[in-house]
């Protein structure tokens, strides 16, 4: 089976898990147990507000310019969640070393996460197991390790902050994609509709006929969303998934933009000699929630 039929068949379940709505019924999604933002602390997770991850926003501006035109120093935030393991005290260590990250910008007044570079605990748990011969666990439920928990409890701190609903998110983008896998998918997709860079982005109905939305749920960046929306049902309003799009960006630097409008400063098309300004693939997945 092909990196698109794994990611098709992966999807479709997916689906089925975010369609569960009634919690009486055997087969409704079994729910996260952090809903708290202090779990973070309590679980070995430091958050930095950093505004230089805006700069993700400015890669994919003219995107971002079809969903919102919101100022950009009011209504975006960066955020650096990064993971320390356990320490070891024979070695004198206060704090274990950098085991994971997850990076954002968000903009809760329009509804937007946008994922800009994530590793996982337990991917470099796998790793080091791995390499040690040794057989890999499952990932815990009962330590908080996930993109999409971490991910909720983010979204949630921000909201409450403003007395945003948390059923205000409406766009879970994944930027700057560098997994195999999902760059395998979206160039299948690509390559099947004859389409090279789409100038204007490919939407695509996460239900179309030909499994694209699913599989693109299905891939490894697009699977985290899809936990992120059946684990934390209720806080979100039962959240469907409507579309996803795929679409190019170039490559630019957070000073390269004013941080006001998020437009590029005039005389800085061409951002540090790429050649190919519109290599990067990104996906938008588009969320009704309530």
């Amino acid at each position: 089976m092909n990196a698109f039929s794994k990611a098709k068949t992966a999807g479709h379940l997916m689906l089925q898990r975010i369609s569960h709505n009634d919690n009486t019924q055997i087969d409704y999604p079994t729910q996260s147990v952090f809903d708290r933002p202090e779990s973070r602390g309590e679980n070995g997770w430091g958050i930095v507000i950093d505004r230089h991850e805006l700069s993700s926003a400015f890669h994919i501006l003219e995107h971002i310019r079809k969903i919102t035109t919101s100022n950009f120093r009011e209504n975006w935030i960066g955020i650096l969640a990064s993971h320390y393991g356990k320490a070891d005290s024979t070695l004198g260590q206060t704090t274990g070393g950098l085991d994971g990250h997850y990076y954002y910008a968000m903009n809760k007044k329009d509804g937007i996460i946008i994922a800009i570079d994530s590793k996982s605990p337990y991917f470099t748990k796998q790793l080091e197991t791995q390499a040690a011969g040794e057989a890999v666990d499952d990932v815990s439920t009962t330590t908080l390790q996930t993109w999409s928990d971490v991910t909720y409890l983010s979204w949630y701190e921000e909201c409450t902050k403003t007395s945003t609903p948390l059923e205000n998110l409406q766009h879970v983008i994944q930027s700057h994609i560098t997994n195999p896998d999902t760059i395998s998918v979206i160039t299948e997709i690509l390559e099947e509709e004859k389409i090279t860079c789409p100038p204007n982005g490919l939407p695509i109905d996460i239900n179309d006929s030909k499994g694209y939305g699913a599989a693109l749920l299905g891939t490894p960046n697009g699977k985290g969303i899809g936990w992120l929306l059946t684990q934390h049902k209720k806080q979100l309003g039962n959240p469907k998934i409507v579309s996803v799009e795929i679409f190019h960006s170039f490559q630019v630097g957070f000073h390269d933009c004013n941080e006001d409008t998020g437009e590029l400063i005039k005389g800085r098309e061409n951002m540090g000699g790429v050649e190919d300004r519109r290599r990067y693939l990104n996906l938008d997945f588009t969320i009704q929630c309530g």
